[in-house]
């Protein structure tokens, strides 16, 4: 029967046309920062880095991202706040994240955590809700002052490293965890 093939067609690609897929975006192919392709990325999208790569300051991040390296294994892609703040930060909103990172080197964030320190750790800032994995990365040299040196989780946030060389990291001398201070932290491997 034509008619039902063209109802069933109809329907189909008035489905299809609220389905929206997820983009690999290419640094520095697409865009020449991780910042630019963060900005213009949508929620559940890649950004695939290349292997040399060096991306300077705060890395901002308001959706659900993954940020990866998968070509061979070595020199890992690097973001680096070069001591002026935290390696990422977590957007303030309403909307919960999840983001991934995958094969990235992250170094030399540095905050004053506060008396509110609450998500605030050297390595990461990041709201209630928020959920953070890194895999295969290396997180080195981040402070804060207060609780946390890489990561402060506590409030409803979590934290998943798997197979990750985290070093370097420190308070100040009445901070209390050097790499993490916990209220839920996953560790694999």
């Amino acid at each position: 029967n034509p008619m039902r093939y063209i109802c069933t067609s109809i329907v189909a690609t008035l489905v299809l046309a609220g389905t929206s897929f997820a983009a690999t975006i290419s640094v520095p192919g697409d865009y020449a920062t991780i910042q630019e392709a963060v900005f213009t990325a949508s929620s559940g999208d890649v950004i695939e880095v290349s292997q040399y790569h060096t991306e300077t300051g705060t890395l901002m991040v308001c959706q659900s991202i993954t940020i990866q390296y998968s070509g061979p294994s070595g020199f890992k892609p690097i973001i680096d706040a070069e001591t002026d703040g935290p390696v990422i930060e977590f957007c303030d909103s309403s909307t919960e994240h999840i983001v991934n990172f995958i094969n990235i080197e992250l170094a030399n964030g540095s905050i004053d955590g506060g008396e509110s320190g609450y998500g605030r750790g050297g390595c990461l800032i990041f709201g209630e809700g928020d959920t953070a994995t890194f895999t295969g990365c290396h997180i080195n040299n981040c402070t804060n002052t207060s609780h946390g040196g890489a990561f402060n989780v506590t409030n409803d946030r979590s934290v998943h490293l798997d197979t990750c060389l985290v070093e370097d990291c420190s308070t100040g001398p009445n901070g209390f965890g050097g790499v993490v201070y916990c209220g839920s932290l996953n560790t694999d491997h």
